[in-house]
C-alpha cells in the first residue's frame, strides 16, 4: 500500500491531469496524451528474484480503487488497465480469482495478461484468463501487454489464437528467434523494492 493513500491519489490525479490532453494544466507542447494507466505489474509474482509487489490481494484491490478514483476524477475517459497477470499457473489464476471475488474488476476497464514463455502459447494465456473472467461474470476487453516468442511459427500461431480467444490487442515484448537465454543475466527486481521504505 502507499505510505499515504491520500498523497498517492493527489500524485496520480496531477499526473493524469498533466498528460490527459484536455488543454487544462497539460504539459507544455503535449503532443500525445496518455489515456491508459496500468496499475502495477504482475502483482501475483512472488519469486525470490522476481517480485514486483509485496502487499496482500486485498491491498491490491484497494490500490486499484484509489488509482481508478484519482485518475478518473480528472480524466473520466482515461482507461485503467489491471496489473498484467504473469501467467495462468494455478496459483496465479487463484490470485486473480480472489481479486475478482473482492470486487477488483469494478476498478479497471481492461484486463491484462502476459505470456513470457509460460503457459498456453497457442492463445498467449488469453483462453484460460477469459474463462476465469467469464466464471466471475466479468466482461471486459483483454489485452496481452507482454508477449515473447522463440520462433517465427510461434508468432503466427499465437497471434491468431489469442485474437480468436478474445484478445483485442497484443503487444510484443521481444522476439528471441534463434537466441538462447543466458542464465547469468538476471533482473533481480525484488532488491529494488527492498530498498524502498515509507518515510
Amino acid at each position: 500500500m502507499p505510505c499515504s493513500p491520500e498523497d498517492y491519489k493527489v500524485f496520480l490525479s496531477k499526473l493524469a491531469e498533466r498528460y490527459d490532453g484536455d488543454g487544462m494544466d497539460d504539459m507544455p507542447n503535449l503532443l500525445i496524451p496518455i489515456r491508459y494507466y496500468e496499475i502495477l505489474n504482475e502483482p501475483e509474482m512472488k519469486e525470490p528474484d522476481l517480485t514486483f509487489y509485496k502487499g496482500t490481494v486485498g491491498e491490491y484491490v484497494e490500490i486499484l480503487k484509489l488509482s481508478n478514483e484519482a485518475i478518473k476524477s480528472v480524466c473520466p475517459e482515461c482507461k485503467i488497465v489491471q496489473g498484467g497477470a504473469a501467467g495462468i499457473m494455478s496459483d496465479m489464476l487463484g490470485y486473480w480469482k480472489k481479486i475478482f471475488e473482492l470486487g477488483g474488476a469494478d476498478y479497471f476497464d481492461i484486463a491484462n495478461i502476459h505470456y513470457i514463455n509460460l503457459g498456453d502459447l497457442n492463445t498467449l494465456n488469453v483462453k484460460d484468463f477469459k474463462k476465469l473472467m467469464q466464471e466471475k461474470n466479468i466482461d471486459k476487453p483483454i489485452w496481452v501487454t507482454e508477449a515473447e516468442y522463440g520462433s517465427e511459427e510461434d508468432v503466427e500461431i499465437s497471434f491468431k489464437g489469442a485474437l480468436n480467444a478474445g484478445a483485442s490487442k497484443i503487444f510484443f515484448t521481444r522476439f528471441k528467434i534463434g537466441q538462447k537465454k543466458d542464465p547469468s543475466i538476471l533482473n533481480d527486481y525484488s532488491k529494488v523494492y527492498d530498498e524502498i521504505k515509507c518515510q
